[in-house]
């Protein structure tokens, strides 16, 4: 089978822990084993500001790529407005003769909402796997009704590992440590098949691998 190069374009660096449910939700398509790259735009003169650009220096950087996954927050905006944005973004930054397919990613509010189901992947990121400790953690239903997702999983992560003085300050700290090692220990990202940005994004990366796929371009 065809290798596929997935990149995925992210607001910051702190998005590389979208590479956990993007590998789960491709293996989940029968892909599993798939390497998914962030790009890194800190090499393009001058840095590029608004998304287009970004989405054409990243297409120049990595030529190769079949999958283009664009991250966006929700934030305080409707999500279909997110949504119009990537597209019309990758549609006017599309570079020479690039046949691949663009993906877009907009958890409501922001990443972090992707990270509250697994109450005992928190605990053993925090380092203290078998604490006892009452997580605050919303159902997955209400995950994306949570004003500060950031917030609920450092709370979270502060609550379940116990420290106190310096190693919790610690923890603080070194929060973007602690959140990509909980997206790592996630094993199974199933449960957010109940929210909704997160079924449009399954949906979306089964379209285009269907399209990719129709187009001969992978097997």
């Amino acid at each position: 089978m065809t290798s596929i190069v997935h990149t995925l374009l992210g607001d910051g660096s702190s998005d590389s822990v979208l590479e956990y449910p993007i590998k789960w939700a491709l293996g989940e398509l029968g892909m599993r084993g798939s390497d998914v790259g962030l790009a890194d735009l800190s090499v393009v003169d001058p840095r590029p500001r608004t998304l287009r650009d970004k989405v054409s220096a990243t297409l120049r950087l990595y030529p190769g790529t079949h999958i283009l996954y664009v991250h966006r927050d929700a934030e305080k905006e409707p999500r279909e407005a997110r949504i119009e944005e990537i597209d019309d973004a990758v549609a006017d930054a599309a570079v020479g003769d690039w046949s691949g397919c663009s993906v877009p990613i907009v958890p409501v509010r922001m990443t972090e909402a992707w990270l509250l189901h697994d109450e005992q992947a928190i605990r053993e990121a925090s380092g203290n796997r078998k604490g006892k400790v009452p997580l605050t953690l919303p159902s997955v239903s209400k995950t994306e009704s949570v004003a500060d997702p950031k917030q609920v999983l450092l709370d979270a992560l502060v609550d379940a590992s116990e420290r106190k003085g310096r190693r919790l300050h610690d923890l603080r700290r070194e929060f973007g440590r602690f959140r990509a090692d909980t997206a790592r220990t996630i094993k199974d990202y199933s449960a957010l098949k109940a929210v909704p940005a997160f079924q449009a994004f399954l949906r979306d990366l089964d379209t285009a691998i269907g399209k990719l796929r129709q187009a001969g371009r992978i097997e």
